[in-house]
C-alpha cells in the first residue's frame, strides 16, 4: 500500500482528463463516510465517464462484504448494455 498511497491521495490530474475516453458504461460504488477512501472524489470520475453513474452505499470500504444485499441490488439495477458483447474465449 505505501507504494501507491501517493497516487491515491494526490493522483496525477491528467487521469481525470482521460476518463472521457472510456467507452464502457461504468458504475462507481462509494462506501460513504465510513470508508477510508475520499468520498468527495468518487462522483467526479462517474460524471466524466460517458454513461458513468455513481451510487453510495453507507457501509464503509468493504461494501460487498458489509452490505452484500445493497451491493448486489446496486449491481443488479445497473444494467450496462450488452449489445455487441462477446465473452472472452478461454484458452
Amino acid at each position: 500500500m505505501p507504494a501507491v498511497r501517493k497516487q491515491i491521495d494526490t493522483p496525477d490530474p491528467r487521469w481525470l482528463e482521460r476518463l472521457g475516453g472510456i467507452t464502457a458504461e461504468t458504475l462507481v460504488v462509494a462506501g460513504g463516510p465510513g470508508s477510508h477512501a475520499p468520498q468527495d472524489g468518487l462522483a467526479e470520475p462517474a460524471r466524466r465517464i460517458p454513461g458513468g453513474r455513481a451510487v453510495t452505499i453507507p457501509a464503509g470500504h468493504l461494501i460487498h462484504s458489509s452490505a452484500p444485499e445493497a451491493f448486489t441490488e446496486a449491481l443488479s439495477t445497473f444494467r450496462p448494455s450488452t449489445e455487441g458483447f462477446r465473452p472472452a474465449r478461454r484458452p
